[in-house]
């Protein structure tokens, strides 16, 4: 085995989900006891406290990165007797099970033979950020994904006004300027014969 020395008592192995977990551990000679336990996210005693209930002092407790991981990763840094808390990146994780060829399908004990089966300088592992830190990422990335989607926005209004015969409209100034963008609809609407159904209907 890649991990030939004893670091831990047990090891537990947590795969996540918004809603559910499920986790393994495992125990005895060369850790080949295995136990599985699950419960929901909640931050209760059938969330967050089953989990912490089930960690012992000298345990190593391992899950994948994921919306939910860092929260609970904090609260048993906080709150349980753990040995250690370890955030896996799940980018490297299905190369590693592939390579380790495991055959259990269930992920809760596949990431706790990462544990078991591979000395530690090798694990994929992902900082622990803060709460802080946590919410300005959360903060950045938003306003990435905003402006991106701002960007695609604009793009396909400039094509809109190109395939109507503006082709010569200032890009830019469309994007900045809202009092334009009126300008151009309005004057696109005042040249257009496109009216609505029922208005059309009603002309008849």
């Amino acid at each position: 085995m890649g991990n030939t020395q004893r670091k831990w008592s047990r090891i537990i192995g947590l795969d996540l989900s918004k809603q559910t977990f499920k986790g393994c551990i495992l125990s005895g000679e060369n850790f080949t006891d295995r136990e599985m336990f699950e419960g929901s996210m909640g931050q209760d005693s059938g969330g967050y406290g089953l989990i912490r209930s089930r960690i012992r002092a000298g345990d190593i407790v391992l899950m994948e990165a994921g919306s939910s991981t860092f929260n609970l990763a904090r609260y048993l840094i906080r709150e349980s007797s753990a040995e250690r808390i370890v955030v896996l990146n799940p980018a490297n994780l299905r190369i590693i099970w592939d390579s380790m060829r495991k055959t259990d399908k269930s992920d809760a004990v596949k990431i706790a033979c990462i544990a078991r089966d591979m000395r530690p300088e090798a694990w994929p592992t992902v900082p622990v950020p803060s709460a802080q830190e946590q919410a300005e990422r959360s903060v950045i990335t938003q306003h990435v994904f905003l402006r991106k989607q701002e960007t695609q926005l604009f793009n396909r209004l400039f094509a809109l006004y190109n395939s109507l015969g503006y082709p010569d409209i200032d890009k830019a100034r469309l994007k900045e300027d809202p009092d334009y963008r009126v300008e151009l609809a309005e004057e696109l609407l005042s040249v257009s014969d496109l009216s609505f159904p029922h208005q059309r209907d009603d002309a008849q």
